[in-house]
């Protein structure tokens, strides 16, 4: 699956993150990647593939960054890609992957937390 596929199937414009956001896989933290796109309707991250990559369908995730202490826990998502992701020059030796997730029956305490993010953090892509 390419990227261009990825985009047409989208449903909501994308913000890119201007910020250092990150994403982490819950319960076992073991996937932590930096937030590249968000949207209302779904995410996507690049986090260091060593050999826990692929995933299941459905996913809980945090999103995070030390700029206002910004946390979103326990977010229900579920993955729509994982595919590899672009080489990093200074980072040879370690697989970069893209996962796209689909955000999932979001409370009402996340949804305003996110619209808070989107109003503070992103930029139009």
């Amino acid at each position: 699956m390419n990227e261009d596929s990825v985009e047409d199937r989208r449903k909501s414009r994308r913000l890119v993150v201007e910020e250092t956001v990150f994403v982490t896989f819950r319960p076992e933290f073991n996937k932590i990647g930096r937030l590249k796109d968000i949207s209302r309707s779904g995410m996507a991250f690049e986090y260091p593939a060593y050999d826990n990559y692929g995933s299941t369908a459905s996913v809980e995730v945090d999103i995070f960054s030390h700029i206002d202490d910004f946390h979103v826990s326990r977010v229900q998502c579920e993955v729509v890609y994982d595919i590899e992701g672009p080489a990093h020059p200074s980072f040879s030796d370690i697989q970069f992957r893209r996962c796209g997730l689909q955000f999932r029956a979001l409370s009402d305490n996340n949804t305003a937390k996110l619209e808070s993010f989107f109003d503070s953090y992103a930029a139009l892509g």
